[in-house]
C-alpha cells in the first residue's frame, strides 16, 4: 500500500525533497557572508550577585563598504533560547585584518532584570560591548557587555559552528521526516478504502484517529516554532518544510478521514442540518487541538513523557474491538506502516547519538540523553502491534481471561442439516452443501436467528457486515 500513493502526493514529496537537497548542497556558501557561533554567556546583576549562565548564539554578517580596508558587520546575539531569550542587533565597523567589533545598542530590560521593578532601572537599556576574535576569520569570539541603565554585566565565549555539516544533517532529516509523513498519509487512505462502507467505518475507533491527529498537530507546531525562532537563514527551510508537509497531511488525509468516520458513526437525523454536524466535528477537533497545544507548551519540560503517551494511540481501537467483538478491523499493512513511520521523529530525537536538537543552534530537547524514553516508545508500540495482529489472527478477545468475557453466542451448536426430501442444507453464501465432518472452516455455523452457513463463509461475510445474510438481523461476534 505504501507505493499506491496518489501522484499529487508523490509530486509534493519530490518537490520538498529537491528543496531540502538544494539547501544541503548550498551548505558552506551562506548568504551575505553569515557566520554562526554558539557557546555560553555568563551574567551578573551586581558585583556580589550570583553568576548566571545560559546558551548563546551569534550571527555575524560581514559586508563590504565603499571605504577601502573598511567593512561593516551586522551582529545578532541571542542570549538563551526562545521564549525566554533576549536578542541584540549591532552594526559595527570592521577594519581589514582586525577581528574586533565595538558594539552599541538598546534592548528591553525585561530579560536582564527578569521583570523586577527596581528603582533606577530603565525600561530600555543602552548596552556597550566588545567582541574579540582569535584570528582572521575568527574561530572563537570572546565578548564583554555592560549597561549603566540596567545595572548588569555579561560576558560570553563562543565557537564557530560547522554550518556545512549542520545543513547536510538538516537536509537528510527533512527528507526522511517528510517521507515518513507521506507514508502516514497514504496508509490512512489505504485503510479507509479497506473499510469502505458505513458498517466497516463504524468499526474504526474515532478516538484512535483523533489521538493521531492531535499528536501530529503538536508535532507540526513544534517544528514551526523551532524553524521560525531561528535567525539563521541557512537552517530555516529544512525544519519549516517538515512542518509544512505535516500540515498538508493533516489537512488532506487525517482530518477528512476522521470526518468520514464521524459521519458514519453519527448518521444524519431528520431536522438536523448536515452542516451543523460537520461544524460540531470541526469545532470539537480544533478546540481539543488548541487545549493540547497549550498544555504541551506549558509542560515542555515533560515532552518525552508526553511523547511516550502519544504512542498509545492504538489502545482505543484495541478496546473497541474487544467490546464489540469485531476482528480484522485494521489492515496489517496499515498497522505496520503507521507504527514505524510515527516512531521516526521521537526515535531520532531521543534515540539518535547525534541529533539536531542538542543546543547546536537548535534548542536541546528535554532529557535528550535519556535513551530509555526511546526504548519505552518501541516497547509500547511493539505490545500494541502484537495485540492488534493477534486480534486479526485469533479473534478480538484472545488475550482477555475467560472469566471477564461477556456472554457470546455458540455458533457451533448442533443443528439439523437434513431436509425432508433427504437432501442436505446448503450455504446461501457459496451455494454449496454443508459438510459437518469436514474441516472446521467448512463446518456449519448457526446464527442466533436459526440460519446456517459455512463457518468460513460467515467469517468472510461478517468482515464486511455484522448482519445475517438471510434475514439481515444483527449478529454477535464470531470467536
Amino acid at each position: 500500500p505504501v507505493m499506491r500513493c496518489s501522484p499529487a502526493v508523490w509530486g509534493i514529496l519530490a518537490l520538498l525533497a529537491i528543496l531540502c537537497m538544494l539547501d544541503a548542497a548550498q551548505a558552506g556558501t551562506t548568504k551575505s557572508g553569515v557566520v554562526a557561533f554558539q557557546g555560553e554567556y555568563h551574567y551578573q546583576r551586581t558585583p556580589n550577585a550570583t553568576v548566571e549562565t545560559g546558551p548563546c548564539i551569534i550571527n555575524v554578517a560581514n559586508k563590504d563598504s565603499a571605504v577601502p580596508g573598511l567593512g561593516v558587520a551586522e551582529v545578532l546575539i541571542r542570549f538563551g533560547f526562545k521564549p525566554n531569550s533576549a536578542d541584540m542587533v549591532f552594526v559595527s565597523a570592521v577594519y581589514s585584518g582586525v577581528q574586533e567589533y565595538i558594539l552599541h545598542t538598546f534592548t528591553d530590560s525585561g530579560f536582564w532584570t527578569q521583570g523586577a521593578s527596581e528603582a533606577g532601572v530603565a525600561e530600555q537599556c543602552r548596552v556597550d560591548g566588545i567582541l574579540v576574535g582569535d584570528a582572521s576569520p575568527p574561530t572563537t569570539l570572546t565578548g564583554r557587555f555592560a549597561s549603566a541603565d540596567c545595572l548588569f554585566r555579561a560576558g560570553l565565549e563562543v565557537k564557530v559552528v560547522d554550518t556545512a555539516s549542520l545543513e547536510r544533517r538538516i537536509g537528510r532529516y527533512s527528507v526522511l521526516a517528510n517521507f515518513a509523513a507521506c507514508i502516514q498519509h497514504n496508509t490512512l487512505f489505504f485503510q479507509l478504502r479497506h473499510s469502505d462502507g458505513r458498517n466497516n467505518l463504524n468499526r474504526l475507533s474515532l478516538a484512535m484517529l483523533l489521538a493521531m491527529t492531535l499528536s501530529d498537530g503538536c508535532d507540526t507546531m513544534i517544528h514551526f516554532v523551532i524553524g521560525f525562532s531561528l535567525q539563521f537563514t541557512q537552517t530555516f527551510n529544512g525544519v519549516v518544510l517538515v512542518a509544512v508537509f505535516k500540515f498538508l497531511v493533516l489537512g488532506v488525509a487525517q482530518i477528512p478521514g476522521m470526518l468520514s468516520v464521524f459521519r458514519a458513526q453519527n448518521p444524519e437525523q431528520p431536522g438536523v442540518r448536515p452542516n451543523a454536524l460537520v461544524g460540531t466535528f470541526y469545532a470539537r477537533t480544533f478546540a481539543l487541538q488548541l487545549v493540547l497545544t497549550v498544555c504541551v507548551y506549558a509542560f515542555m519540560w515533560a515532552l518525552p513523557v508526553l511523547a511516550v503517551l502519544a504512542q498509545l494511540y492504538w489502545v482505543p481501537q484495541i478496546v473497541s474491538d474487544v467490546v464489540s467483538g469485531s476482528r480484522r478491523t485494521l489492515h496489517p499493512s496499515f498497522v505496520w506502516c503507521t507504527a514505524l513511520s510515527r516512531l521516526f521523529v521521537p526515535i531520532y530525537v531521543w534515540g539518535c547519538p547525534t541529533p539536531l536538537f542538542n543546543e547546536e543552534l537548535f534548542p536541546d530537547a528535554p532529557f535528550s540523553t535519556a535513551k530509555g524514553f526511546a526504548v519505552a516508545m518501541v516497547f509500547f508500540q511493539g505490545v500494541q502491534v502484537a495485540l492488534i495482529l493477534g486480534q486479526h489472527k485469533m479473534g478480538s478477545r484472545w488475550f482477555v481471561p475467560a472469566v471477564f468475557l461477556p456472554y457470546s453466542h455458540n455458533y457451533d451448536r448442533p443443528v439439523e442439516l437434513e431436509l425432508e426430501d433427504g437432501g442436505s442444507k446448503e450455504c446461501v453464501i457459496c451455494m454449496s452443501d454443508m459438510n459437518p465432518d469436514g474441516p472446521r472452516s467448512q463446518r456449519p455455523a448457526a446464527t442466533p436467528c436459526g440460519h446456517v452457513f459455512h463457518r468460513e463463509c460467515l467469517e468472510q461475510w461478517m468482515d464486511i457486515k455484522m448482519e445475517c445474510p438471510t434475514c439481515r438481523g444483527d449478529l454477535p461476534a464470531l470467536e
